[in-house]
């Protein structure tokens, strides 16, 4: 069982499942992380995903806890933790440097979560890691590529999800044709405007009303030649430093 303490709420849950320690490449610190998912479920059935990356996903005894559950129900507090939404995933819990987890904590949010439980007591599954995608950086050598032969590249002669590294000089941003575009709050995809309503392709509701978020044209140079580069919305944010809603 676990209770959990978000950033943006609180919620009793409890520990249905735990994965086995796994390994995905993370293109921001340029090397694999390893992490640890946890399945939770509350009082209505509802299942939510955690992820656990890091020195806390390692350290999380899954197989102790997992013995453990065999007799008796664990309460876990998770602090600290960041709600995040991905395609085709949905919304799940990820731990941050901040996060922390402590078991069987005797305090009064823990002892109601236990006076609430009805259910006959379930010990925890525990399954291997499910998805995972480790990176060997020597592999990525072999893709480094131009800006001369970026822009010699035929994209419909390429495997779908080919990836290249380019090093190369930010020159400037060109905004003679804006800077940001107005998005569906909810899809986040461009949307056209009728002057009154916002107009989503995928059928979203209206409200709340859209938000502008980056589109950043940037010119990059390198010793071969010059292209423009698209950046959109968070790498954009962390370029800038500011939010497009904040520019606006």
């Amino acid at each position: 069982m676990m209770f959990l303490r978000g950033m943006a709420t609180n919620a009793s849950l409890q520990i249905i499942s735990t994965e086995g320690l796994g390994e995905a490449w993370k293109w921001k610190i340029w090397r694999n992380i390893s992490f640890r998912n946890i399945c939770l479920c509350d009082l209505r059935g509802r299942k939510l995903n955690v992820a656990l990356f890091g020195d806390l996903g390692r350290n999380f005894d899954a197989e102790q806890v997992f013995k453990q559950s065999q007799n008796a129900p664990i309460v876990a507090v998770f602090a600290g933790m960041l709600v995040r939404r991905y395609a085709g995933k949905g919304f799940t819990v990820c731990s941050t440097s901040a996060s922390k987890y402590y078991l069987d904590l005797d305090i009064p949010q823990v002892q109601e979560f236990h006076a609430s439980l009805t259910d006959p007591h379930k010990p925890i599954l525990l399954h291997p890691c499910q998805v995972q995608n480790p990176v060997n950086p020597a592999d990525l050598v072999k893709n480094w590529r131009t800006i001369k032969q970026l822009k010699s590249l035929n994209p419909h002669e390429l495997e779908p999800g080919t990836t290249f590294l380019c090093r190369a000089t930010l020159k400037g941003i060109d905004c003679t044709k804006g800077w940001f575009y107005w998005s569906c709050f909810h899809c986040k995809r461009s949307i056209s405007r009728d002057g009154i309503n916002s107009l989503c392709i995928q059928g979203c509701p209206k409200n709340p009303p859209p938000v502008p978020r980056y589109k950043l044209n940037a010119v990059m140079e390198d010793m071969t030649g010059a292209m423009d580069v698209m950046i959109f919305d968070d790498k954009a944010q962390e370029l800038v430093g500011a939010a497009a809603e904040e520019l606006v």
